[in-house]
């Protein structure tokens, strides 16, 4: 087995499931603390990268298409997707003292959905074949395409978010836990950003670093958690 190979199933197997735990242990915090409209937004967030990456574990060792293919597809998707609850999630919390409008929030979704589902299936996005040794590899194409969707969807609308959010908050207190929110999420978007370029650049140096890189979810969950999710 190669260097990459044991990397990968390290992160895999060891890394991942930890933070599949982890994650978990903070959906349920999230969703037993009070079940309310952003209660279920912010778990379903937490919910979806949890699907993906245990799917990530059922994928490793398959090495066959179409199963891996397929595998693949719902990995991409569950944890792409999870993204554009956290942009729901602070429209929501911007509206909090009004009704907000539940059209318009599926309508940011399902726009976000079609555009993420129609990009793994542009002709050569990327390759998972034998020829890969079963590791997903992106076009620089397809992160482009990505990086443009993940900027316009989720990164812009939630800084501008966290700016009206930001002059909203009248007490030191509340503009504290809205930073440690903030970072929090930046910490994701750091996340989805770098895993795509993992999948994209195949530098060996860099694939090892990111191993490591790649634990900014667990601090990242913290500060989402502990910033405003803790006191909905």
């Amino acid at each position: 087995m190669s260097d990459l190979e044991w990397t990968r199933y390290f992160s895999v197997y060891i890394l991942q499931s930890i933070v599949i735990v982890f994650l978990s242990i903070i959906a349920f915090k999230v969703i037993r603390r009070n079940k309310n409209r952003l209660t279920i937004i912010l778990s379903t967030f937490y919910t979806l990268n949890i699907i993906g990456l245990i799917f990530n574990l059922i994928l490793l060792p398959i090495k066959s298409n179409p199963a891996s293919t397929i595998l693949y597809f719902i990995i991409f998707f569950t944890i792409s997707f999870g993204l554009i609850f956290l942009v729901i999630f602070l429209r929501n919390l911007m509206n909090i003292d009004i009704k907000t409008n539940s059209k318009v929030d599926f309508s940011i979704i399902f726009i976000y959905d079609l555009l993420i589902s129609a990009s793994f299936f542009i002709p050569g996005g990327f390759k998972l074949s034998e020829a890969t040794y079963w590791i997903p590899v992106y076009s620089w194409c397809f992160l482009t395409l990505l990086y443009i969707i993940i900027t316009i969807m989720v990164v812009i609308p939630s800084i501008i978010y966290f700016k009206k959010l930001y002059s909203k908050f009248e007490t030191p207190e509340l503009k504290k836990k809205l930073n440690y929110f903030t970072f929090g999420t930046y910490g994701m978007f750091f996340l989805a950003y770098g895993v795509i370029l993992y999948n994209t650049w195949q530098n060996p140096l860099f694939k090892l670093i990111w191993v490591v890189l790649a634990l900014v979810i667990i601090p990242s969950g913290v500060l989402i958690y502990y910033g405003i999710a803790r006191d909905l």
